[in-house]
């Protein structure tokens, strides 16, 4: 598994760290330019502004678990000699990665320029700062391993991009309500309530791989 992860961020991490850079540097020059003029525009642009940049950032982490399933190159990928949940594991790892460190650099940036957003994230020191980063991480985690386990039943179901898509697009909403709903009680939470998560996501990649190994037609 470490080597296929190790190829993943080979083959995508200039692409990684270019977005992470952008990021960065949103955060770093954009306060600076527009929060003289009104501190309420400020932090409803910028706020939106990240957000944007952030689905952007997802939206393309899902676009290549989709496309492993209906390119050439899903033989390349499904025909090494890995387990399948190592693949699985392997795809929502580097998925939650790239997502946690665009918002990680973000917030980051605006700790060191010390705006008003910080005190909108509740962050005063630098063990709440770890906790958020953690918390929100051990999230995406368990929401892209969800998210992964709707791409392979859609395989299964329907064998289509454009159906995939959609029942992404149907399921993110749920999911959104049953796992980032709870996220308030993640940064509050107890060490069990983190592997909680962690265990719920390492199951859903188990789910993932057995249907891929048992039920996809590849």
């Amino acid at each position: 598994m470490i080597k296929f992860l190790k190829y993943l961020f080979k083959k995508d991490g200039k692409t990684m760290a270019l977005h992470i850079l952008i990021s960065f540097l949103l955060c770093l020059v954009y306060p600076h330019i527009f929060k003289p003029y009104s501190s309420i525009l400020f932090i409803s642009s910028f706020t939106s502004l990240l957000i944007f940049f952030n689905i952007f950032i997802f939206t393309r982490s899902l676009s290549i678990m989709i496309k492993d399933f209906y390119s050439n190159e899903r033989y390349f990928i499904f025909s090494l000699p890995i387990k399948k949940f190592n693949i699985v594991l392997s795809k929502v790892i580097y998925s939650t990665i790239y997502n946690s460190l665009i918002y990680i650099s973000a917030l980051a940036t605006i700790v060191f320029n010390n705006n008003t957003l910080l005190e909108l994230l509740k962050i005063d020191t630098l063990k709440s700062g770890i906790i958020v980063i953690l918390s929100t991480s051990i999230t995406i985690f368990c929401f892209i391993s969800l998210i992964y386990l709707v791409i392979v039943i859609s395989k299964i179901l329907f064998n289509s991009s454009k159906a995939t898509s959609a029942s992404i697009f149907l399921t993110i909403p749920l999911s959104l309500v049953l796992i980032f709903n709870y996220d308030f009680y993640l940064l509050n939470g107890t060490i069990l309530l983190h592997l909680i998560y962690i265990i719920t996501g390492l199951i859903l990649c188990y789910i993932s791989g057995y249907l891929l190994k048992e039920k996809v037609d590849l």
